[in-house]
């Protein structure tokens, strides 16, 4: 039985002169209980701007998602996929905004198994500072409790956060400090398998390096997930692990310094009944080299066709290092009366 109800995706772009767009879903949402959001951007910038170029998002409606940032300079393109779960899945997903106006937040929510339940954060800021000040870490760290760590109080940031209660998944719950440019979590024991799980990793650190902020997450077996980045700066992690059995997830770590890169998976994604993961804060983790160029560095994935999906950027000079994780939502192949094409959106946007 699929536990998936319909799945929407496209790609949206936030042009120049807007700081939000308002997005018209082409499948009205039944249950918006059921429904996860996911998303990812690329920037055409030529210098890091980070109120232009961090975007947050929510599911305002049963027919809307908004897209905003804080600020309105340049355009800035997303890919996004909505989720709704079916009523006899179980899933339940609780949202909520905030603005970061203490170090620690500690939302409290309606009492769910923590070890069924993940977490996704979005964010924006109108403080056009450096990455180190933005980058917070997000975890479900009892029944009851979503908890968002800064480096600081900074109330000229805005997160929207997700928490997602899978009755038939595990969620293993790991934090800590990474170290070195290759850090190992430990699974042992926990019979994850890799094919069947994917990861959600959120970190902060104390370097205001911006190359330093980047790492992605990469489960390299079923006993041991990899932290990489390419600095030895210590960051403060937390790691979430989701392992469904009846999901079959891709991976692919690449590198690439083109404007565009397809990767080809073994298996067809059936875009109807899959989305991509991204295994690294925005995506991607940076170069060693770090240039000052987010159009450079800032590279987004997305769904192309059943067999693919294309790693896409503004600028190809520098290499960037992108995890992407497809997950085919109750297997290979699955198939269903009814799910949601490549719809065309509408949306409106201001200043």
């Amino acid at each position: 039985m699929s536990i998936v109800q319909s799945i929407q995706r496209n790609t949206i772009t936030i042009t120049a002169g807007l700081s939000y767009l308002d997005v018209t879903l082409g499948v009205t949402i039944t249950n918006l209980n059921r429904a996860e959001l996911v998303i990812d951007c690329k920037t055409g910038q030529s210098t890091v701007n980070l109120t232009n170029m961090c975007v947050s998002g929510r599911i305002t409606s049963t027919t809307n998602v908004r897209f905003d940032r804080g600020g309105n300079t340049g355009a800035i393109v997303v890919h996004f996929h909505v989720i709704e779960y079916t009523v006899a899945s179980g899933v339940l997903v609780d949202r909520g905004t905030g603005i970061l106006d203490s170090a620690t937040k500690n939302i409290t929510l309606t009492s769910r198994t923590r070890a069924n339940c993940y977490s996704r954060l979005f964010m924006k800021t109108s403080n056009n500072t450096s990455f180190q000040t933005i980058m917070m870490t997000h975890d479900v760290t009892s029944d009851t409790n979503l908890q968002i760590v800064g480096n600081g109080i900074d109330t000229s940031i805005t997160y929207d956060y997700q928490r997602i209660y899978i009755p038939d998944a595990t969620v293993h719950h790991f934090s800590g400090t990474a170290t070195g440019t290759s850090y190992p979590v430990s699974l042992s024991g926990l019979g994850v398998v890799k094919e069947q799980a994917f990861c959600i990793v959120s970190m902060r650190g104390a370097s205001a390096v911006d190359n330093d902020e980047f790492k992605g997450a990469n489960l390299s077996s079923n006993t041991q997930c990899d932290i990489y980045s390419n600095s030895a700066s210590n960051h403060y992690f937390t790691l979430q692990v989701v392992h469904r059995a009846a999901n079959r997830v891709e991976r692919n770590y690449s590198t690439f310094a083109a404007t565009s890169f397809n990767v080809t998976w073994i298996n067809p994604v059936m875009w109807s009944m899959s989305y991509i993961n991204l295994a690294a804060p925005y995506g991607y983790f940076a170069p060693a080299t770090y240039s000052n160029d987010a159009a450079d560095f800032m590279p987004m994935s997305q769904l192309n066709g059943d067999y693919a999906i294309t790693l896409g950027k503004y600028r190809g000079t520098q290499t960037s290092y992108v995890v992407s994780e497809v997950i085919y939502i109750d297997g290979y192949g699955a198939t269903k009366t009814y799910y949601c094409p490549y719809w065309t959106f509408g949306g409106t946007g201001g200043k």
